[in-house]
């Protein structure tokens, strides 16, 4: 069984371009990547996603709140469990919203980009969407980072430019500084920088550029050195938090195979092979922004969840389950489908 850790990562070379067909559909489409008017769309795209998002995750939460709360009082619930309905139902409406205003905002920003004659308006357009002397910039870089983790685009300025790639841990190192803290401390802040700017060379910081190295088709890195560069930048990179939130989520599936009544267990294949996917996935995507880690992560737990399938088929320990479960065990724990991003990478704050 803890083989399938091993084969998920491989069989996720297969997972990824899926997940960045959206990125070769609009790069066959507009020459997206490479093309001036291409790179101007993508960044317009992602700098009004992020601010589109934003709008879109408040009048979700407003909506969906609302309802949960008139519907909870119709149904004869007092103030304060409806209240409670509503809150629930916010939180669902902000990140559907948030999803919805997202790729409305991008495709509108990336149509403007696209057709607007005069690249330079676009740009200029661009950093006004993402300017420092307003919060509001923050949501247009945050955007903007999401776009370069789907789809492998970056500003001319660099990932920094947007506060992505090297530049929190390069904060970190000048925060140290300031603060008089001591050499071990510098030397561990730039140590993750370098790492940091190594992940940037090897372009393993979006989805197509990680697809392309685990196929082995990466000219200057091979997929034995770019899975190397992925464990050290997710190690290295992670708080102390993060490191043990990464041994827990990697050793608690392998808990149930320890006993006989856990290994003889229905789906034990199918539940551990997706809690394990799940953390190869995190693995693989250490140096991704939010939103792409976060459907990586996902990628890994289908991935896990059907190689691990295969294996409680062929020891007859297999049960159909309603397509509709939140990949619920048979001893009643919950395996959740979404899986929060939890690298240093996936940088999912707006800043």
């Amino acid at each position: 069984m803890p083989k399938i850790a091993t084969t998920t990562l491989l069989a996720l070379q297969d997972e990824l371009p899926k997940i960045a067909s959206i990125a070769d559909w609009v790069t066959t489409a507009s020459n997206v990547v490479h093309g001036p008017a291409g790179k101007k769309a993508l960044g317009l795209a992602g700098a009004l996603g992020g601010h589109a998002s934003a709008v879109g995750a408040g009048l979700g939460a407003l909506y969906k709140g609302y309802k949960g709360y008139s519907d909870a009082r119709d149904q004869g619930a007092d103030v304060t469990g409806a209240l409670g309905h509503g809150a629930a139902g916010a939180l669902g409406g902000a990140a559907s919203g948030s999803l919805v205003g997202g790729i409305a905002g991008a495709g509108v920003g990336g149509a403007i980009g696209h057709l607007h004659p005069d690249a330079a308006a676009v740009e200029k357009l661009r950093g006004a969407l993402s300017t420092e002397k307003s919060w509001t910039g923050s949501l247009g870089r945050f955007g903007q980072r999401q776009m370069h983790g789907l789809t492998g685009w970056k500003p001319e300025q660099g990932l920094e430019s947007i506060r992505g790639g090297s530049w929190a841990a390069e904060k970190a190192l000048a925060d140290l500084g300031k603060a008089g803290a001591g050499d071990k401390a510098k030397a561990q802040a730039q140590k993750v920088i370098d790492l940091e700017k190594q992940m940037q060379a090897h372009n393993l910081t979006n989805v197509p550029g990680i697809a392309t190295a685990l196929a082995g088709k990466n000219p200057g890195v091979s997929r034995g050195k770019a899975l190397r560069s992925m464990v050290s930048h997710q190690w290295s990179a992670a708080s102390p938090g993060q490191k043990a939130m990464v041994a827990s989520m990697t050793a608690l599936p392998l808990l149930p195979l320890l006993s006989a009544s856990g290994r003889d267990s229905a789906n034990a294949g199918e539940q551990t092979g997706g809690a394990l996917g799940g953390t190869a996935g995190a693995l693989v995507g250490s140096a991704l922004p939010f939103y792409a880690q976060g459907k990586v992560m996902q990628a890994g737990t289908y991935v896990g969840g059907k190689l691990g399938k295969g294996v409680d088929w062929m020891r007859g320990k297999h049960r159909s389950l309603p397509d509709d479960r939140d990949q619920q065990g048979m001893d009643g724990q919950n395996y959740p489908g979404e899986r929060i991003p939890m690298s240093a990478g996936s940088n999912g704050v707006m800043q």
